[in-house]
């Protein structure tokens, strides 16, 4: 009876090893496509609630099942280890698929402020850059936000932006040529990433 037991056991441990794991590195995919927001976090959220769970399961056996003391709670310090791995991977998708935006963004900043430079303002619209300055205005490369938000904003010559919003979630990727980005921002706070800014909100 202890063997079935600690055999069970020893399967929900190896699947909160797995599940964590498993979630994140999907989720850094996710993002690194551009699909990533609340809905990601959500689900890497799950890895971690089972995570935590490995670890009470592993603390409640160690009364009741043979040879679990040392083992258990071994299992559940790997668990919260592979919970922890889970949000790196995510954030790494993350980073890795707003790094290719913002390389995207490179010719269409050139060419804002090639326009910027002969006119004395920005364009109007980034349709203004049409043929002159650009063939086409190039998409985000992100597939859940392929289109950039533009205009004006707090006294910067214009805003770049994409809206990466989902559900609940408000986030954005912010692009000013100053480069100066206050703490907060759009009411929520500001992490730089490069010349852009990611605000979560």
């Amino acid at each position: 009876m202890q063997e079935d037991s600690w055999r069970s056991i020893r399967r929900w441990h190896l699947f909160g090893l797995l599940a964590p794991i498993t979630l994140g590195s999907l989720l850094g995919v996710v993002e690194w496509f551009g699909y990533g927001s609340l809905s990601s976090d959500f689900l890497l959220g799950i890895g971690a609630v089972i995570a935590f769970g490995v670890m009470m399961l592993s603390a409640l056996s160690m009364p009741f099942v043979r040879r679990s003391g040392g083992h258990a709670t071994l299992w559940g310090a790997i668990a919260l280890v592979a919970c922890m791995v889970g949000i790196r991977l995510q954030g790494i998708g993350r980073v890795w698929g707003l790094a290719s935006c913002a390389e995207n963004a490179k010719p269409l900043i050139a060419a804002i402020d090639k326009y910027l430079a002969d006119h004395g303002q920005a364009p109007v619209g980034l349709w203004d850059l049409v043929p002159v300055y650009l063939d086409h205005v190039p998409g985000t490369g992100l597939s859940r936000y392929p289109k950039w938000d533009y205009g004006m904003a707090n006294g910067e010559p214009y805003e770049l932006l994409v809206n990466c919003s989902l559900f609940l979630s408000f986030d954005s990727f912010v692009y000013w040529p100053s480069g100066n980005y206050p703490q907060h921002l759009y009411g929520g706070s500001v992490e730089r990433m490069g010349v852009w800014a990611y605000v979560h909100e």
